[in-house]
């Protein structure tokens, strides 16, 4: 069928929002919608995608809380470099508006309101490169003794939370490496409490001065 061409329907809309991009051969949007039709996904559902790819999932099911005024959610999951460059601002984009021509909404009849999170998790290496041992030996470590120094000498490091920075829990900083390159970057503490302690977040404040 003709609204299932991923070249009209993917390629070209993915075009049409965000201009000449790395991702090749999206699927079709009609396509995905009427997959999670089919899946009888109810109006309350969430929608588990491992594969975030160019973002269509979370388009279709926009499209579909448009249409019905769901409040259908989603959960993707990329670990792609497109996910800044292509997934991230599709979702922002067909959030805005449901039509684009070269980059522009062509008009925003059914607005939406929306807040859009993510997170990018931490990696085994990030957390290895965040161990700063206070006392610093020239020779190797035995198994005895890297497990007391693991355990005392590294308890302040930023990796282990460093209980003095929480006076600041939204400057809190590790060493990140990107592109070869290692970088501060801050990290979510109010947000990563509510995940480990399972505190459901209902409403949020922002505050002024």
């Amino acid at each position: 069928m003709a609204k299932y061409s991923a070249t009209s329907h993917g390629t070209n809309l993915l075009k049409d929002m965000l201009g000449e991009n790395e991702f090749l051969f999206p699927k079709s949007i009609y396509l995905v919608e009427d997959c999670l039709r089919v899946s009888s996904l109810g109006e309350n559902g969430i929608v588990l995608d491992y594969f975030g790819g160019s973002g269509t999932t979370a388009h279709a099911t926009i499209n579909l809380n448009r249409q019905d005024d769901g409040k259908r959610k989603y959960i993707l999951i990329e670990m792609g470099h497109h996910f800044d460059t292509v997934l991230k601002p599709r979702i922002k984009k067909a959030v805005y508006a449901e039509k684009w021509k070269e980059t522009k909404p062509v008009s925003r009849e059914s607005r939406l309101s929306y807040i859009i999170k993510y997170q990018r998790i931490e990696s085994y290496e990030d957390a290895l490169n965040n161990i700063e041992f206070t006392e610093r030996e020239n020779s190797l470590f035995e198994e005895q003794l890297l497990s007391y120094l693991l355990g005392n000498e590294t308890r302040d490091s930023h990796t282990f939370l460093n209980v003095a920075e929480l006076q600041n829990p939204f400057n809190y900083q590790l060493n990140i490496v990107k592109d070869m390159q290692t970088q501060k970057q801050s990290v979510d503490l109010p947000e990563t409490f509510n995940y480990l302690l399972g505190i459901s977040v209902k409403t949020r404040q922002c505050l002024y001065d």
